[in-house]
């Protein structure tokens, strides 16, 4: 799964950011099998909006408090979105786990969400440092079920959305586009016309192509999404031309 961004990274990590902010519960989905904490029944969820230290930077993408059905607070998850590789994380996401620690006095699961293979296993570690050693919960591909049915992609467009991120470049992107789209065009989330610029701009032009041909031209909603479709129309006719 090689597929490059053509669009500016920040705008897909804020909104894969916002999506985990909005829908929580989509951690637990994609990680309950594998970590115990959240594999218990009747688990609430909340955002911490960690406070940053007065002496360093303490910037996390995203503190998700997990309770039980009495409110009682079993543990913290520190969630950094990850799209592409960078060393200074190893020091910085041992920096949020210790602070969200101190902060709230509960155990801390440090839980990437990567959507590229290579970044997802790098993401893994571990990181070692010092006496201490990090080894992040990481959410790949792998882990991401391909959504391709438009029924179930129904039931959850961010889910629905972040499938279609991580097999954008894999041989279910047709159909993880296709479903995605079918329940992004009866959704009345705010956000879905960018959702699907997000995806389309992303995939490769064959993707791109087969999905029009089936559903009809896409029509950018955004402003940078309309100027990557101009630009990448012009070099499919200047390549249809050679």
């Amino acid at each position: 799964q090689s597929a490059s961004y053509p669009l500016v990274l920040s705008s897909v990590h804020e909104m894969l950011v916002e999506l985990l902010r909005r829908s929580p519960g989509l951690v637990c989905q994609l990680l309950h099998d594998r970590l115990p904490s959240l594999g218990r029944k009747g688990l609430r969820f909340d955002t911490d909006h960690t406070r940053g230290s007065n002496i360093i930077e303490v910037g996390n993408d995203l503190v998700i408090k997990v309770r039980n059905r009495n409110g009682t607070l079993l543990c913290a998850l520190v969630i950094e979105v990850q799209l592409r590789r960078k060393k200074t994380k190893a020091r910085t996401w041992a920096l949020y786990a210790a602070w969200v620690h101190y902060r709230l006095g509960c155990p801390v699961h440090v839980v990437v969400l990567a959507l590229d293979d290579s970044v997802a296993k790098w993401a893994a570690g571990p990181f070692c440092i010092g006496d201490m050693t990090l080894s992040p919960w990481v959410i790949g591909p792998e882990h991401i079920e391909p959504i391709t049915s438009i029924t179930k992609a129904r039931r959850s467009v961010d889910l629905a959305f972040i499938s279609g991120m991580a097999h954008r470049g894999s041989p279910a992107a047709k159909d993880v586009g296709r479903a995605l789209l079918g329940a992004l065009r009866v959704s009345s989330d705010e956000h879905a016309g960018l959702m699907w610029d997000t995806f389309i701009t992303s995939v490769d032009a064959a993707v791109r192509r087969a999905i029009e041909m089936e559903f009809g031209d896409w029509v950018p909603q955004s402003d940078w999404a309309k100027k990557h479709y101009s630009k990448g129309r012009r070099e499919g006719k200047a390549e249809g031309r050679r």
